[in-house]
């Protein structure tokens, strides 16, 4: 049986300003593939660490174009 394959476009960050918060605030460095301390804010409706937990697996990105299969007979 053959597999279905999916692409998808997505734009992460650069080294710098923007990853580094996206690393502190998710709790995840996805360039260096390690976990981050989270910070402490107060007044938010919970811990940083437990609000992110589901955006922390896909880490900081913009998707350019979401998942989708490819056209007959092309190939990736």
């Amino acid at each position: 049986m053959d597999q279905m394959h999916r692409f998808a476009l997505y734009y992460a960050p650069p080294p710098g300003p923007l990853a580094d918060f996206a690393a502190d605030w998710l709790g995840w460095d996805a360039t260096a593939g390690r976990e981050m301390p989270h910070p402490i804010v107060p007044g938010l409706p919970g811990p940083v660490e437990e609000l992110t937990r589901a955006p922390r697996k896909y880490g900081l990105h913009g998707t350019l174009k979401p998942p989708f299969r490819l056209a007959q007979g092309a190939t990736p």
